[in-house]
């Protein structure tokens, strides 16, 4: 017997995929129409297709057996609502939108992807409020558990939307040691951080004569 396959299309507004009890053996959960979808159960399928609209998860680890993901539409967005998943590979066919919630953080795995093929498009990363450079904050996204989880052509199509902490800007990525990615903040050159100390000293330097112009005029006023 085949597996079920599972089709979700709301046009607008949100419906959901609930039920007393997990779901297990499914086929594939296709999400369509650019509405959201919300899964608020245990769901075991073997592919997640989103190809227009939200797919948001409404709890941890509800996506079980860790099904690859496909994100094939310009609409497409995964939203995690705060929650923590792990899934498989990820393949993009069009510009996708990861959004990890703006609550009390969320990490999403995903397995080593860097043998797939993200065809064209480019991923966006919303509502990250982790640690850039370093990693390890509230917000986390993984490809794998090392920092060849993704060849670089695929981190150069990752960018982080107005990441928290940081001007508010899109920001490239990249990917650490542990396999997370990051928004790339740019250190100054040494040459330039001298410059940018130079300045200050001079500033420094030129008030420090207009001050003691200033007081010496003062001095000479008190004194006549």
């Amino acid at each position: 017997m085949d597996s079920p396959n599972l089709t979700m299309a709301p046009s607008s507004g949100t419906n959901f995929i609930t039920g007393s009890s997990a779901m297990a053996g499914m086929g594939d959960l296709t999400k369509t129409g650019g509405g959201t979808t919300e899964l608020q159960i245990a769901a075991q399928f073997n592919l997640v297709k989103i190809q227009d609209g939200t797919l948001l998860l409404g709890g941890n680890d509800l996506l079980t057996g860790t099904p690859n993901v496909r994100m094939e539409g310009g609409g497409a967005v995964l939203a995690t609502g705060g929650y923590n998943e792990s899934v498989g590979t990820l393949t993009m066919t069009a510009n996708s939108i990861i959004d990890v919630g703006s609550s009390a953080g969320s990490v999403l795995n995903f397995v080593d992807s860097s043998g797939i093929v993200w065809s064209s498009g480019i991923l966006t990363i919303t509502n990250w409020s982790g640690i850039h450079t370093v990693g390890g904050g509230i917000d986390r996204v993984y490809f794998g558990t090392t920092s060849s989880g993704l060849i670089q052509s695929q981190v150069d199509k990752i960018k982080f939307i107005n990441p928290y902490n940081l001007p508010p800007g899109t920001y490239d990525a990249i990917i650490l040691g542990t396999g997370e990615v990051v928004p790339y903040v740019p250190v100054p050159e040494p040459s330039t951080m001298a410059g940018m100390a130079a300045l200050a000293g001079l500033g420094g330097y030129r008030e420090r004569r207009r001050l003691s112009r200033l007081w010496g005029s003062l001095r000479n006023l008190v004194n006549k």
